[in-house]
Formats: structure tokens, sequence, C-alpha cells
């Protein structure tokens, strides 16, 4: 599949800078220039990048082989400037709409999408009002207010799919009365900066010499897995990886649909506590469906325990400090392996979208665990 934007003016010089600076210290250019063919036009040389995209793929020393899986890979998504994979979407969006005469974004987010619009507004020069879910973890909020965003968290949002549905409707209307930009990181209303979300796909590419056979993606709204599976449709020549849909067992908008040979997502009324993928409606859910197709991939749906327990699994057995969402790939990918979907000599990677450090409670109270003692029991306690 061809990319859609056509040639980018100045691309050429934009990864010419990309290629010098590598190896700098200081980072000049974003590592998202070096795909700048396949994305929407940008002056990369101007574009205020935190370092985002690069990230490290490890190899699994414990959960691939004890599922009989030799080759099973973290994509550290986590390792983005703001913790998450929304870094990519950012940067392009507030790339583009700048360059378009914006000086203000209004947003929603259940959370991520917040704490990487508060940093990078700062860096655009944007003020930005952020909308967030009633629910959204006391660690994003920290980083949105932090970083001086308006932040507002709205009743019912994410709960009730009446109010889920109206919010994106009012602050369309708010961004036309006061120019402002409507920032949500979904194509249905930013198509341009969800494109850069797809360079997951083609670092991923690069970092293994080709495509995976397979890809596990965690899915709230759809479209992380809508614009991994186009990074992956449109490499030709790199192989061919099966892009699989993870969702909670609550919020399953997207996998039983697509798995059960539907064209559209549906809508539901429960959700899940997984922060960042309980969207109750269809937002880019059909697209994902689609897209996912192509690919020749499927959907699969741990419960929430299960993900709690992959989590866990990932910070004991492999050292990865993932939020849960961040953990629902690889509890997608156990579920898959037991299907019989995932063979012992195909490579896997699976997406860890975003930071441990964005949802603490997901874990056992600390205080509770690490204890008081005295000097003198020091040497008690190593043994």
């Amino acid at each position: 599949m061809a990319s859609a934007w056509g040639p980018v003016r100045r691309w050429d010089r934009a990864f010419n800078l990309y290629k010098n600076t590598r190896t700098v210290s200081v980072s000049l250019i974003s590592r998202l220039a070096q795909y700048a063919q396949t994305l929407p036009p940008l002056d990369w040389e101007r574009v205020p990048t935190l370092g985002e995209g690069s990230t490290p793929l490890v190899r699994s020393l414990s959960i691939g082989p004890r599922c009989g899986v030799d080759e099973l890979y973290f994509k550290l998504e986590s390792c983005n400037p703001t913790g998450s994979y929304k870094d990519r979407f950012v940067l392009c969006e507030l790339g583009m709409r700048q360059a378009q005469g914006y000086t203000m974004c209004l947003a929603t987010s259940s959370g991520n999408t917040g704490s990487s619009l508060a940093s990078y507004a700062v860096r655009f020069g944007m003020r930005c009002h952020i909308f967030v879910l009633e629910e959204t973890p006391a660690e994003k909020l920290q980083q949105m207010v932090a970083h001086g965003a308006h932040v507002h968290r709205v009743r019912g949002y994410g709960t009730n799919p009446a109010v889920t549905e109206a919010v994106p409707v009012k602050l369309r209307e708010l961004c036309e009365k006061h120019a402002g930009s409507l920032v949500i990181s979904a194509y249905r209303y930013c198509p341009e900066g969800m494109e850069g979300v797809k360079t997951i796909a083609y670092e991923i590419a690069e970092q293994m010499g080709s495509l995976p056979e397979h890809l596990f993606v965690p899915v709230g709204g759809g479209g992380l897995c809508s614009a991994v599976s186009r990074g992956v449709l449109e490499q030709d020549g790199q192989g061919e990886a099966r892009v699989h849909a993870v969702q909670p067992s609550t919020n399953d908008t997207i996998v039983t649909p697509l798995r059960q040979g539907m064209a559209q997502a549906r809508s539901v009324e429960r959700g899940t506590s997984v922060s960042g993928l309980g969207v109750l409606n269809d937002i880019d859910g059909t697209r994902a469906i689609g897209l996912v197709r192509q690919t020749g991939g499927s959907g699969f749906l741990p419960s929430e325990e299960e993900i709690l327990q992959t989590q866990r699994q990932l910070l004991e057995e492999e050292g990865v400090y993932a939020e849960p969402a961040g953990a629902t790939a690889v509890a997608g990918f156990k579920k898959a392996v037991a299907e019989g979907v995932v063979s012992a000599r195909e490579r896997v990677v699976c997406l860890i979208t975003g930071h441990g450090f964005k949802d603490a409670s997901s874990l056992p109270n600390p205080q509770e665990r690490a204890g008081f003692i005295a000097l003198k029991e020091i040497d008690e306690r190593v043994g």
C-alpha cells in the first residue's frame, strides 16, 4: 500500500539532518523524520522534538520461553519522553496545527494523550484545555497539571455512553467558537496526527530486519491498532505481520465482531477499569476491524485479572514496568498461544504502550511491602 501523503517538501534535507545528528547527544530533529516520506508534510527542522520514537525492542527472557515461543519481543513505547506512544501522535498533530496558525487546542483524554499534549503544548507554545475521563489515574492528571495545562474532569465521561459521545461534539463547537484545534487521538478526528503512530511498525521492521510474524496491540478506541496495521500494510517487501487486537473482556467493542466476521464495531455498557482502554463506543473500531483483517490478524479478550497478573509477571520476570494497558498485549499473546495461533519458531512483538509510573494504583501499596527496620537489623535481613 503506497502512502497517501505523497512527496514531502524538503524531506531529503530533513532526513540528512536526522542522519547527521543520530550520534549527537542533543536532539535537533525528531526521530520520526526518517519516515517523513510516509507522513503528512511537516517542516521537520522546526518541529520542537523531545526525542520521541526509536524506542527499544527487547527480547523476552521468561514469558516467551515459558509459552514455548523462542522469539518474543517487547516494543517499549513506555520509553517515549512522556511515557507512552502518544508522543508520536501529538508531535505530528501539533506540528500540523501550528503550521496552520493555531495557538490553542482542546482535547479529550483517558490519560496518556493528555499527558503528552500538556508536555508538547509547552514546546509548541500553545495553550491547551484537556477534558479527561472521570476515572483518569492521578499520576496522569499530575503530569498534565504539572506542565500547566487546564485540566477538567467530566462527570460520566468514560462511564456513560451518552456523555462519552457528547463530549467531542461539544468540544468541536467550542473549537469553532474560539478558533481552537480539536485534538483526539483517533483517525476519526485527527487522521494526520495519527499517521505518526504507524512509525512504530516501521521501526519494528528496521530493528528486526523484517516484520515479525505476529504483532499484538492493545485496543481502546482502535486508533493505535489502525495505525500499526497501516504501517504494516505499507511496507512492501518487509514480510507479512499479522496484527492482533487485544481488549479487556469487559470492553469488547472490537474483538468479538472481528472474530465473528462482522463489518462494524459495537458499543458496550460496562467498560473496563484498565486505564486507557475503557472506550465504550465505536471511534476507530470499525476501521481497526477492516485493517486487522487485511493483515490476516485476529483478536483476543483477556480478563482484567489476567492483564494485572501479566503486569506483575512483566515486573517480576522481565524487569519491564508497564501500566495495565501496556501489559494487555502480552496477556493477549498468552491467549493466542493457548489457542495455537502462534507457533514456537515464529517471531512475535507485543507493544508495551505506557509506563507503569502512570498508574501506580494498579499495584500493591509499597508502604505495606517496604517496612521500617532498625540499623541493627540490617545484617539479619541479608542472608
